[in-house]
């Protein structure tokens, strides 16, 4: 009887275990994609955030620019 339990249990851990590691791989490459996505993501609003910087500057330069032909205009 013990026996017999032992080689069901070989068995069935012959059968499952590949089966189970395979569910455990597509599971990890599901992660895995899940978590390249959200890295994209992420990578875009940070993109998105140093352009904003970036425009934010110019138009601080502009203004610069501007405030200095008004009073070159003023001055002369």
């Amino acid at each position: 009887m013990i026996e017999t339990a032992l080689a069901a249990i070989g068995v069935a851990a012959t059968v499952l275990g590949p089966c189970f590691g395979a569910i455990l791989w597509l599971f990890w490459r599901y992660l895995d994609s899940r978590f390249d996505a959200i890295e994209e993501k992420l990578g875009q609003f940070h993109r998105a955030d140093v352009a904003a910087v970036e425009i934010q500057s110019l138009r601080d330069e502009i203004r610069s620019l501007g405030d200095r032909v008004a009073l070159l205009e003023t001055s002369e």
